[in-house]
């Protein structure tokens, strides 16, 4: 007997429910990056990531992972978002926890996760924002999103590469406010200089502070400095400073220049004014602005030309500029 059949789509609404929290354990958020970097490969443009991807069950037991989840995720999903009601914590499986890479022009291909109530995922940076049939999600460092897992999600392909890495409130808050007391105050010893790393443009005149420098610190102030050194995860510094400049006649860009030639160093900007500065990038032919806010860092290779954004809005701009090796 023959059977005939239709297929129709039809159109459905049901209620669903998209949380988000943000993880700023940076230590905990490099790990779990590298062990990414490390691993990918088993799946690599093998399923719907069209991309680098680990094994499916690559955290499953993690120690470091299994920490966050007991400490972190339970506690957040159950006492504060309230994501899990009707379950118990001992109910939850956690059926499989994989990384994936996505570089320029890849993508995620629109999918769910039927077979499970929830999906959660753990954000390194804010490359690509999470498309969702019910609408688009930013995504930041650290930002933990978790959706229904009928819920049908996707990333478009991905235009740009990836040239720096922004955190914002990346101090301490008691710290933050300590630095900004003691080095926007009236007591810091500026040095004059003019031109840039590369000697160019030398009618540009700005001021600096050395804290750190060949291989020794430079200023008593250094003592301030063991939280950065911990989240940057700095093994060999090169030179820390304080750079300071002031209003100038019309909007001005200095000279692109990375500050030291050498192989593999990061280069960071710590910004302690939120104002309409900032840092510009070059990336082939496209040039990318950062703009300064405080407690803000923006981390990238020490490759990677820019230059300083200054204009005739903002009274004074004073940065930390760290150059420095990661921790192997």
């Amino acid at each position: 007997m023959n059977y005939s059949y239709t297929l129709k789509e039809v159109p459905y609404t049901t209620l669903t429910k998209i949380h988000d929290f943000i993880f700023d354990d940076e230590i905990a958020l490099k790990y779990f990056e590298k062990k990414i970097r490390d691993n990918v490969g088993p799946n690599d443009y093998l399923t719907n990531v069209k991309g680098q991807m680990t094994s499916w069950r690559l955290f499953l037991k993690d120690p470091e992972f299994e920490l966050f989840i007991t400490e972190v995720f339970y506690p957040t999903i159950f006492k504060h978002k309230g994501v899990l009601m009707g379950h118990k914590e001992e109910e939850i499986l956690i059926k499989d926890a994989w990384g994936n890479i996505l570089k320029k022009g890849g993508n995620v291909e629109r999918h769910h996760h039927r077979d499970s109530y929830y999906s959660t995922v753990i954000y390194f940076d804010n490359v690509a924002p999470l498309q969702t049939d019910i609408g688009t999600i930013e995504t930041c460092r650290g930002k933990v999103i978790t959706l229904d897992g009928f819920l049908h999600h996707w990333v478009n392909p991905i235009s740009e590469e990836r040239i720096n890495l922004v955190l914002d409130n990346f101090l301490s808050k008691d710290l933050y406010l300590q630095m900004k007391e003691t080095f926007l105050g009236e007591n810091i010893p500026w040095f004059l200089k003019k031109g840039t790393v590369d000697n160019e443009a030398k009618d540009i005149a700005w001021f600096s502070h050395c804290i750190y420098n060949e291989f020794k610190p430079d200023s008593n102030l250094f003592t301030l400095f063991p939280e950065f050194i911990e989240k940057l995860n700095i093994g060999s510094i090169i030179q820390i400073r304080l750079n300071l400049s002031f209003k100038t006649s019309k909007n001005f860009k200095t000279v692109w220049h990375t500050d030291y030639n050498y192989k593999n160093n990061k280069t960071a900007i710590f910004y302690f004014n939120t104002d309409t500065t900032g840092t510009i990038f070059k990336i082939k032919d496209k040039e990318k602005l950062i703009k300064a806010k405080e407690n803000r860092i923006v981390i990238f290779d020490g490759n990677v030309k820019h230059c300083a954004y200054l204009n005739n809005k903002s009274d004074k701009r004073v940065v930390i500029n760290f150059n420095y090796y990661e921790k192997n």
